[in-house]
């Protein structure tokens, strides 16, 4: 069986590829959601960006919740034949959102970099409107509660998004127009169904 990561920053468009892949592929493969939508959709407690408490603990639960659904997806595609599970996000995608990034998500939280990415067959970034269009990053993020991100914040979260998995030998960057980003995912997940 094999992994794909769809990872990037805040409104790359991995919600409508994931919708996409959903729709085209039905059975055939395995979506594992985004661990830190799922904390937030149960009433994790929303950020106080002060507490440096309050922000590992979140990292530890997305990192935990990851792993664990990860291993569930795994366990799952054996039972029943599926060969491809795609991830929303991966194990090194918390250290985006730390200070030092990468040394920071390996000394506190015990993550090693090389084990996290040998999980994984291909990571398919899809970069951020507030990278691509900040006047539509702008737009979209004002009528969604749960993106609290300024785009600074959010351009930051892209470039430790794409630090996080520089190390990947399998690593595409899709910074482009939607129709023509889903093709070349297709075109990826057909490879490795």
């Amino acid at each position: 069986m094999n992994i794909i990561v769809l990872t990037g920053g805040t409104l790359g468009g991995k919600t409508t590829i994931i919708n996409n892949l959903k729709t085209k592929y039905k059975d055939e493969i395995i979506i594992i959601p985004e661990v830190a939508c799922l904390l937030f959709e149960e009433e994790f407690k929303r950020p106080d960006r002060r507490s440096l408490e309050w922000h590992y603990s979140l990292q530890r639960g997305i990192l935990k919740g990851q792993y664990e659904l990860e291993e569930k997806a795994k366990e799952e595609a054996r039972k029943n034949g599926v060969g491809l599970i795609v991830c929303d996000r991966g194990l090194l995608d918390p250290s985006a959102y730390l200070k030092d990034g990468l040394v920071e998500l390996t000394r506190e939280f015990g993550i090693n970099e090389g084990e996290a990415l040998s999980r994984y067959d291909q990571i398919i970034h899809l970069v951020s409107l507030s990278v691509l269009n900040p006047a539509l990053y702008e737009k979209f993020a004002s009528t969604n509660p749960h993106r609290i991100e300024s785009i600074k914040e959010a351009r930051k979260q892209e470039a430790g998004t794409i630090q996080a998995w520089k190390s990947h030998p399998n690593r595409v960057i899709l910074a482009g127009e939607m129709n023509a980003s889903m093709k070349k995912i297709f075109e990826i997940t057909e490879a490795y169904i």
